[in-house]
């Protein structure tokens, strides 16, 4: 049977490709959607079928989606990203989910500085940045489930498991609508130009 927490994944990927109508540019929307694909595909192995090491190891493509959307792709980018597609095989091939953790971890991380840094304006800025920091808040407490049964943590942080989803499902819904353009409706001369470039593409 079909999980509901995974199809509430669904349900939000299918947000933000709907949201391709009234997106910021095509660009941004296409990284936000390729971003929540992977997130789809991670969950798949987590949610339905427990399969911890290629649950993370997907989710590292989650963050460097995010991380080429907020920055985009530049010739110095590819050195660290480099250095980590040869971690991510490494850990792969050894089955390490520890190293993988690890490696995601810093991808979130700098996932997470360079969106702040972003010069992204109006709601849009706010929605990733809020959505950003649930993310990190579930797996804080992702985190504090799985370690309170390995390195003698009170026992109250095995109750960290019902706030994964609690933090973990509003951000994948602020996620999934921060491609929007919300000025659109005040801005007449884009709706003009977005007609005409829609119609153009339909030529």
């Amino acid at each position: 049977m079909l999980d509901y927490k995974f199809a509430f994944v669904a349900v939000c990927f299918m947000l933000a490709l709907f949201s391709r109508v009234k997106c910021i540019s095509v660009k941004d929307w296409g990284l936000l959607s390729c971003g929540l694909f992977f997130t789809l595909c991670a969950d798949y192995f987590l949610v339905l079928h427990n399969r911890h090491l290629a649950g993370v190891a997907v989710f590292c493509f989650v963050h460097v989606a995010y991380i080429v959307r907020a920055v985009g792709f530049e010739k110095r980018m590819i050195l660290p990203l480099g250095a980590a597609a040869g971690v991510w095989a490494g850990a792969l091939a050894a089955g390490s989910v520890v190293l993988l953790a690890g490696l995601y971890a810093c991808l979130f991380g700098v996932n997470l500085f360079v969106n702040i840094k972003n010069r992204r304006t109006g709601i849009n800025y706010y929605l990733v940045v809020a959505g950003l920091i649930l993310f990190a808040l579930c797996d804080v407490s992702v985190g504090l489930f799985n370690l309170s049964g390995y390195v003698g943590l009170p026992q109250y942080f095995s109750g960290a498991f019902m706030f994964i989803w609690i933090f973990y499902l509003p951000a994948l819904v602020l996620l999934a609508i921060s491609a929007v353009d919300f000025n659109l409706s005040k801005r007449p001369e884009l709706v003009h130009e977005k007609i005409c470039r829609h119609g153009d593409e339909h030529v």
